[in-house]
């Protein structure tokens, strides 16, 4: 440090004069001041920065390598550094124009994996506890610290000392928790690890609708922006789609018939197929589309299609259609699949159907008229006939207008009613809802108060584990205050058994174990030069199977990679382009992980209890389902990653 030089060192002349011996005096103080630190954060930052010296060293290796030519390899984790060319494209993400910086992978030089987690003395999740203040300047226990040790000129464990005298603040003590709460864990080290990943591009989508896969070269993007060039190739002449945000589900029983015509289907999956895109740079995009943001909207607003597809044991795609969108219904685009009571059910936002794969007679012509399936038109040639019925199940108009319900989690409980999740978390609210009630125009969803569920964001309880979000925004950005928005359904809901060290926790044997998601807000005015908008994380959780269906565990975020490197099977051409164009990135880290990973599915691998395949979109442009083993899954409810799983 300067001032240890600069104190242990002696002047080379006698010759001051009174000014600079005051001057001397003055930065003797101020020295002494810098140098009263306490000896806890002392060790911190000795154990932060040796866990980051073995990291830092390896960066310089490959940097020397780089150099000289020669090629080296690290590790599997592989990271980006900026393409000069796209340095200053900007992406797009449903139409809108985010500030990211386009990176392309370095396959030769990938970096070093860096530390899983950093430690601090101060316990997770204190900082950004709420102690006061108004909705925009909210008082935090972590702003509180600072104002302490800025006021008084104190180490931050006196700060939290002091804090701790209120109430709120005292999990902040060390002394309050374990060393694992003082751990801050990266998202990509604390996703469950993939086994298996399977990637689709689904086949019945006409090749006029595709980019084609001879200029889809990731090495030579100069291919595809002078394809996109030529007026014939752009919007409104041409339209490309996408498919994306894939849920899954094993076929029930009522589609035996589907069984007999494709006799190794196990699964369905449904896909997002659409227009809207965030594959590419926004020059590359801004082409495609004409070359006019507001004109090209007019003249060919984005259009949504659903596919579904039939998949063997393995994910592999055995048959698919693509299908069009009944005009009654305005807001569908990410759709869900769920199996209730035997029927296999998709959702959209606030609306609920039952749907068919080439119905069978006695549900085209049912005895109940009013139950009639109607056939969907196929957008491709396929073999495949869907069928829904006319009316679905919609919110309440309170769930519709004011919660602006999306991204709902369906489920039977332990009584055998059918459950909606509406709110998951933050006033954590539930319905009854009738999935038999298609012949009547009023919502088949409780509208009675025995019909609700509710209780307090209190009795949540704490993360399983906590992640650098909090850490690199209190130092990076002097944030205190949480950045992201309230939690949303992703998907839901496999029964486990509770571990027996975690039976103090709840009553009940069994839970029902769903993912949720969250995000960064759009623009919002208070995180503008904090964090990018629109980036997303997920995380676990497990409830009660019965009233009032208390959540008994969470994990912390995680996120998964944009292109998973275990047994990977991928026929898509797209999966090159979407994890390079805008990573995940809070304060000033970066994450091995696509600023959008969008989980939306998850259901038992059919021939193996043990494991889970969870399905989810990247970037707005790809699909993934991935296998993981749900002892892990589970493990991770209720404690810290037991290893690195970058």
């Amino acid at each position: 440090m300067q001032c240890n030089a600069y104190l242990s060192s002696r002047p080379n002349t006698m010759l001051f004069s009174a000014v600079a011996y005051i001057s001397l005096a003055v930065f003797t103080i101020q020295c002494w001041l810098l140098l009263k630190v306490d000896s806890d954060v002392k060790a911190v930052t000795n154990s932060i920065a040796s866990a980051l010296t073995n990291w830092e060293l390896e960066l310089k290796t490959i940097e020397n390598q780089k150099k000289s030519g020669k090629r080296t390899r690290t590790t599997s984790a592989s990271y980006h550094i900026i393409s000069p060319k796209y340095q200053d494209s900007k992406e797009v993400i449903n139409g809108n124009q985010t500030g990211s910086d386009v990176t392309r992978e370095d396959e030769d030089f990938p970096l070093p994996r860096p530390p899983p987690f950093v430690q601090d003395t101060i316990c997770g999740g204190c900082r950004q506890i709420v102690i006061g203040g108004r909705v925009k300047r909210r008082v935090t226990c972590g702003s509180a610290i600072k104002e302490e040790i800025t006021k008084r000129n104190i180490s931050s464990n006196e700060a939290v000392s002091i804090v701790a005298r209120n109430r709120r603040c005292n999990v902040c003590l060390p002394e309050s928790c374990s060393s694992n709460a003082k751990n801050y864990w990266r998202y990509d080290a604390a996703a469950p690890k993939i086994i298996a990943a399977q990637s689709h591009y689904l086949p019945s989508v006409d090749s006029n609708f595709r980019i084609p896969k001879a200029i889809l070269d990731f090495n030579n993007l100069d291919k595809i922006e002078q394809y996109m060039s030529h007026p014939e190739n752009q919007s409104p002449k041409r339209q490309y789609y996408f498919d994306y945000n894939p849920s899954i589900v094993q076929l029930p029983e009522s589609y035996s018939h589907i069984r007999q015509e494709y006799p190794d289907a196990l699964y369905l999956a449904s896909y997002r197929v659409s227009t809207v895109q965030s594959c590419f740079p926004t020059n590359i995009t801004f082409t495609m589309l004409g070359g006019d943001w507001k004109k090209s909207r007019k003249l060919s607003p984005k259009d949504d299609l659903m596919g579904l597809a039939l998949l063997d044991k393995n994910l592999n795609l055995i048959q698919d259609v693509v299908v069009e969108i009944p005009q009654f219904l305005t807001r569908w685009y990410d759709f869900r699949l769920f199996v209730l009571k035997g029927q296999l059910y998709v959702t959209s936002n606030c609306e609920i159907f039952p749907l068919w794969l080439n119905p069978p007679k006695n549900v085209m012509q049912p005895a109940d008229l009013s139950t009639k399936v109607e056939i969907i038109p196929n957008k491709f040639s396929s073999p495949l006939i869907v069928g829904m019925p006319k009316k679905p199940i919609f919110c309440s108009p309170i769930d519709y207008d004011v919660l602006r319900a999306k991204n709902l989690n369906y489920f039977i409980d332990a009584k055998g009613q059918s459950i909606v999740e509406i709110n998951i978390a933050e006033s954590r609210y539930l319905r009854s809802v009738n999935i038999s009630n298609f012949s009547s125009e009023i919502s088949g969803m409780g509208t009675k108060p025995q019909d609700e569920f509710r209780y307090e964001t209190s009795a949540i309880p704490v993360p399983s584990f906590f992640t650098r979000d909090e850490l690199d925004l209190a130092e990076q950005r002097g944030f205190y205050a949480r950045i992201f928005t309230t939690y949303h359904g992703s998907a839901c809901c496999i029964s486990i058994d509770v571990p027996p060290a975690q039976k103090f926790r709840s009553n009940s044997s069994t839970l029902l174990l769903g993912i949720t998601h969250v995000k960064t807000p759009h623009n919002r005015n208070n995180l503008k030069g904090v964090v990018e908008s629109n980036q997303y994380l997920s995380k676990l959780y497990a409830f009660e199977p019965a009233p009032p269906y208390k959540i008994v565990a969470y994990s912390g975020y995680f996120c998964f990679p944009a292109k998973p490197e275990s047994k990977s099977t991928n026929n898509n051409p797209l999966t090159a382009f979407a994890p390079t164009f805008r990573q995940l990135k809070i304060a000033d880290t970066l994450y091995n992980c696509p600023s959008i990973h969008f989980i939306s599915g998850m259901v038992e691998k059919a021939d193996d209890d043990t494991k889970l395949i969870i399905g989810y979109g990247v970037q707005d442009c790809t699909s993934w389902f991935v296998e993981v083993d749900k002892a892990e899954v589970i493990n991770l409810l209720f404690e810290p990653p037991v290893e690195d799983r970058m």
